[in-house]
């Protein structure tokens, strides 16, 4: 059951890198918050700071400034062994599953060594019977898991990516440009998949893209990212239709199936009602 739930405190975070005798504003003040079976698309090009805010919620960098809470606990400053409280409820599926995995190692092996570590109680029994259940709800074969990750398309990588994501239940899913490497036929049933998963697990999904449209179509907010900086937030309808920054008119002008789009995901929600 989906509820208001907050899982994912924000508070004016911003990460400035050093380099040579220069400093670099990755990303500035950055403030939001994430509830229990919520949709947040964050939308910008190359450079915008996406990926460095997916690096600090995920404690591989801590942030200059501010404060991530996850669950009432600060994890601003989480480091080695303590930061597997952040992988037990944050999980990321990247951008080349195939490139996630070990490839010297089959993927089930793979994907058991995660949750062991994440969840040392759990017998190798006890793993491969939730393997075998997740690759169900994913829709893979339970062979194709004892293969390695080269003999696997990138939608079948994808799919067991995202199962080995959930297998430590997860509050919380990052995905990173998840859909961008796969033609679009596959592109549609990763988001399907993810739909279901969101609707049936009540999973939050922050969906990290620099298409506008897609993510029109799959999530419900949407966080603009302009220059390190959050620009704009709120609902997808509104931000469409009422956008109040220059660079969110531009993408607009440069997204032609928006309206599509949202006729889309006005459906999905009709549906789920």
């Amino acid at each position: 059951m989906i509820t208001s739930q907050t899982l994912l405190k924000v508070e004016g975070i911003s990460k400035t890198f050093i380099r040579k005798d220069a400093s670099v504003a990755a990303l500035k003040s950055t403030t939001f918050q994430l509830r229990k079976g919520e949709l947040l698309g964050v939308i910008g090009e190359s450079g915008s700071g996406k990926s460095t805010l997916l690096k600090l919620l995920t404690g591989i960098e801590v942030p200059t400034a501010g404060r991530v809470t996850l669950l009432g606990r600060d994890i601003t400053q989480l480091q080695g062994s303590n930061a597997q409280y952040i992988y037990q409820n944050i999980q990321m599926v990247f951008q080349h599953p195939g490139a996630s995995f070990n490839p010297r190692q089959k993927m089930r092996t793979s994907i058991i060594e995660n949750m062991k570590r994440l969840r040392p109680t759990m017998t190798k029994t006890a793993c491969n019977q939730k393997i075998d259940s997740l690759l169900k709800r994913v829709k893979i074969l339970p062979e194709l898991v004892d293969r390695y990750p080269h003999q696997l398309s990138g939608g079948q990588c994808q799919r067991i990516a995202i199962a080995r994501a959930l297998s430590v239940k997860p509050q919380i899913l990052l995905c990173d440009e998840v859909t961008s490497a796969l033609d679009v036929l596959v592109q549609a049933q990763v988001i399907e998949l993810l739909q279901e998963l969101n609707k049936e697990l009540g999973i939050a999904i922050v969906f990290v893209s620099h298409d506008l449209s897609l993510t029109c179509k799959f999530c419900k907010q949407v966080m603009v990212m302009y220059q390190g900086q959050c620009i704009e937030r709120g609902r997808v309808k509104t931000v469409i239709e009422e956008p109040k920054e220059a660079y969110t008119k531009n993408l607009l002008g440069l997204s032609s199936d928006l309206a599509t789009a949202l006729a889309r995901r006005e459906r999905y929600e009709n549906n789920k009602i």
